[in-house]
């Protein structure tokens, strides 16, 4: 096989969008401290939105970003499966990125998650997706 599959994880070839609720602060250290370890230069790839409560598209940095098509990753780090996150995943996918939604483990409900994977975004949660940036890490030095 010449590349990795879509549905491996390749930080090197990704897009990482951090989404915060409007009230945390967006450096959320107990979900990057515990990734840069796995990027490859530090921040690589690394953006930074609130969720205001407004759609993504009429963000317009978010969706300059999903537009570029820089990479064939998008992946979207989030504390939960808020509508928002559901309609950014949508929007990455139509695209053309395979899209990851990856949740610190908050309220993430069956209804958001199920919809997300119907649209062909792949969720996550935190710790499973460190697990997985890890065996693509161990299998790079191999």
């Amino acid at each position: 096989m010449t590349s990795t599959p879509l549905n491996i994880i390749r930080l090197d070839d990704a897009v990482i969008v951090r989404i915060t609720p409007d009230h945390v602060a967006p450096d959320a250290p107990h979900l990057l401290e515990r990734l840069r370890p796995f990027l490859p230069k530090p921040d690589a790839g690394l953006h930074f939105f609130s969720d205001e409560g407004a759609p993504p598209w009429n963000n317009d940095k978010l969706a300059e970003l999903v537009e570029k098509r820089a990479c064939r990753q998008f992946i979207i780090l989030a504390d939960d499966t808020s509508s928002f996150i559901v309609s950014l995943a949508i929007m990455a996918i139509e695209a053309g990125y395979n899209v990851f939604v990856v949740c610190g483990g908050g309220d993430d409900d069956a209804f958001s998650i199920s919809r997300l994977e119907n649209a062909g975004a792949t969720f996550l949660l935190f710790d499973r997706f460190l697990e997985e940036c890890g065996y693509r890490a161990q299998a790079d030095n191999d």
